[in-house]
């Protein structure tokens, strides 16, 4: 059989000891059971006590206080008498063909008993009992040796606990002496952003163990703020920054130990006139050493919103809905939105404002000098993703494009919010989608009409490519009384003309009428503009006694006004009361809304 030996680190210790002695050959005999020469170990068969493991005669023995200890000495009895109770001792002394063990050798046996020896797995516990023959046999030592007794002793399980064996053989060589390396360990802190990351360990020797301290962050799912670590390990963290603090540290502090060299040394069980035994110490003389890293995380960051009005017309009563979500801006120096130690975002406050836009003002930097706000709202969010939604009556006093801005105002966040901001913000003015329009309509009524003339009114609209296809539009006069502009069921003229359908025209002409004198001193026209024919909507109404939407009465020269009382014959009369009336012929204003009850429409046109 050839030579096998422990390891680089194990094998010129042993081959300088128990490797050193003769040792069995390929075509050596093994001595018999029954030979009892003075180089033969003793065979007769021992009777395996009930509570330990192993084949044959290679076993381990339950000893007075419990644990599991093998035989030392080859050729003595099995210890079968009053076992004493265990002694550590720093050598094993030799007895008939037993071998003093001591120092390295010693050491390594200890390697192998502390490692392995308190198993109950039978091929194991054959392959120690077969470990300790090859350290303290004087006839059959070292590797060798121990495969000899494996077939002599292991009661024909011989391939399992050569196997069990190989493996002990092989871990004691890399393991009995103090593990090699600079005993250093690198701790490198990686976030990825403000408040999570992560920690990486490499250590030499790779059997190093130890505990990282961690301060001002904690391991991610346990929340512990000390963590078992070794070669390779990477522990996930959150950072715990103070409420209000924008940059803060984190650092591990490691605590290191090497596994030392074993002990040259074992626990030994006495047995008058019987086997000794013997039990690994598991004493080792490790070696401390320690570690640190540290960062700066900044938890300063920049919110922004991208914004978009929720309506392209605003009808008559409704209301201008914006929604914003909130984000954080790509000059953001944290990528993640801050928070607080109870788990909650930082609020930030945002205010929005409404204007009036004018032709050209798309996405211009700032608001335009001088322009007042038509609605003011604020509104708050705490995370990234968050939808925050500002409404505002529709104004009455504009129409045409109305748009919204969003700004975040450094000065009007609470400390503990401030502290952690960048700085303010606000998004461009004009923008596409943070525009709506209050449709604009303006009338041409025909201004004045005598007896017998045809008459009636034209609404001209500038924002109908906007408009619903079903879009229609009516008209309504109401006969003017005492000078006063009442436009209701009491003044109603001309009811309500039938839809006139739209159908993308910019000029829609109202019906037209032939005037007689019931109509007194004429009529103010009403144009509404409805989404479709159910008029379930009203897009735009216009106001009653509104200039250029009245058509007035007047006598021809020479004709009594029985209405009125002036005559016929002072033309300049009628016509001083033409234009006190406020006619001139085909005035064209832009007419002003009217506002009606917020609860009465619907809110808006969806674009």
């Amino acid at each position: 059989m050839s030579r096998r030996i422990l390891s680089a680190a194990g094998a010129s210790i042993l081959l300088a000891t128990t490797l050193s002695l003769p040792a069995l050959s390929a075509s050596a005999s093994v001595p018999a059971a029954d030979d009892t020469s003075a180089t033969a170990d003793n065979t007769t068969p021992s009777p395996r006590a009930t509570t330990a493991y192993g084949w044959g005669q290679l076993v381990n023995y339950v000893t007075p206080d419990g644990s599991l200890a093998y035989c030392i000495d080859v050729q003595a009895d099995w210890p079968s008498g009053a076992t004493g109770g265990g002694a550590l001792v720093g050598g094993i002394g030799a007895t008939a063909a037993t071998r003093d063990v001591g120092g390295m050798e010693l050491a390594m046996l200890n390697a192998g008993l502390s490692q392995f020896g308190q198993t109950t797995d039978n091929d194991t516990a054959a392959a120690v009992a077969a470990f300790v023959y090859a350290f303290t046999s004087q006839n059959h030592p070292g590797y060798d040796g121990a495969i000899h007794y494996i077939g002599q002793k292991a009661d024909g399980h011989d391939a399992a606990v050569t196997a069990a064996f190989n493996s002990i053989w092989a871990w004691v060589g890399e393991n009995w002496a103090a593990a090699a390396g600079s005993k250093t360990a690198t701790t490198t802190i990686t976030m990825t952003d403000s408040t999570t990351g992560y920690i990486d360990v490499t250590v030499d020797p790779a059997a190093a163990t130890g505990t990282l301290a961690l301060t001002g962050a904690h391991e991610v799912g346990t929340g512990a703020t000390s963590v078992a670590v070794g070669n390779g390990s990477r522990i996930d963290i959150t950072g715990d920054p103070a409420d209000g603090i924008a940059d803060y540290d984190i650092r591990a502090d490691g605590s290191w130990s090497t596994p030392g060299g074993y002990a040259s040394e074992a626990w030994m069980y006495e047995t008058p006139g019987q086997q000794r035994l013997a039990r690994g110490s598991d004493n080792r003389s490790p070696t401390p050493f320690t570690s640190e890293a540290s960062t700066t995380a900044s938890t300063t960051f920049q919110p922004i919103v991208t914004s978009e009005m929720q309506q392209t017309l605003v009808p008559v009563g409704g209301t201008i809905i914006d929604h914003a979500t909130c984000d954080l801006s790509p000059d953001s120096t944290s990528t993640a939105w801050r928070r607080n130690r109870d788990g909650e975002g930082v609020e930030v406050i945002w205010d929005v404002a409404i204007y009036a836009k004018l032709p050209g003002e798309d996405g211009l930097p700032d608001v335009p000098e001088g322009r007042p706000a038509l609605g003011t709202a604020i509104a708050t969010c705490d995370e990234v993703g968050d939808v925050m939604k500002a409404s505002f009556p529709r104004p009455d006093e504009a129409d045409g494009p109305i748009t919204a801005v969003w700004s975040l105002d450094l000065d009007k966040q609470s400390d503990r919010t401030k502290s952690v901001l960048q700085g303010s913000w606000h998004d461009a003015f004009g923008l596409p989608d943070e525009t709506t329009v209050i449709p604009r309509v303006t009338t041409k009524a025909v201004p004045s009409v005598m007896e017998g003339e045809q008459y009636g009114d034209t609404a001209h609209h500038e924002d109908v490519a906007l408009y619903p296809d079903t879009a229609v539009q009516t008209f309504t006069a109401y006969r003017i009384t005492d000078g006063q502009p009442v436009c209701d069921a009491t003044t109603e003229y001309l009811t309500e003309s039938a839809p006139i359908m739209i159908d993308g025209r910019t000029d829609i002409p109202g019906p037209t009428f032939t005037a007689t004198r019931d109509m007194g001193p004429g009529v103010n026209w009403i144009e509404r503009t409805y989404a479709d024919d159910t008029k379930q909507v009203l897009l735009s109404e216009g106001v009653c006694g509104q200039e250029g939407e009245q058509t007035l009465f007047i006598d021809r020269p020479g004709q009594k006004l029985a209405s009125t009382g002036f005559d016929g014959a002072t033309l300049a009369a009628g016509a001083a009361a033409t234009t006190l009336l406020g006619a001139s012929p085909f005035v064209v204003r832009r007419v002003v809304r009217r506002r009606a009850s917020r609860t009465a429409l619907s809110e808006g046109i969806a674009g």
